[in-house]
């Protein structure tokens, strides 16, 4: 069971991680790579804000806020400079 779940799971982020790339290339059609690349990251980052309040419960607010916001903000613009050059 446990082998099925996990292949399950593989199958399911290979499907999204293509899907991705099809609408990269019809998104680059219509809008600039910037925009696109801004609006998909703006979409992630709000997505996760109820993952990071789920785990960070607990702490003081200065901790999440000093810690988990420079943390996410730098592998942010890693990820969007990155997504870009492949979006060129």
């Amino acid at each position: 069971m446990k082998k099925l779940k996990s292949t399950a799971i593989l199958l399911l982020t290979a499907v999204i991680w293509g899907l991705a790339f099809v609408a990269q290339r019809v998104g680059a059609e219509h809008v600039g790579s910037f925009t696109f690349n801004g609006v998909r990251f703006a979409l992630g980052s709000l997505s996760l804000v109820p993952v990071i309040l789920l785990f960070e419960r607990g702490k003081t607010p200065a901790d999440v806020r000093n810690k988990t916001l420079f943390y996410g903000a730098v592998a942010g613009v890693i990820l969007f400079c990155a997504s870009n050059l492949q979006q060129f």
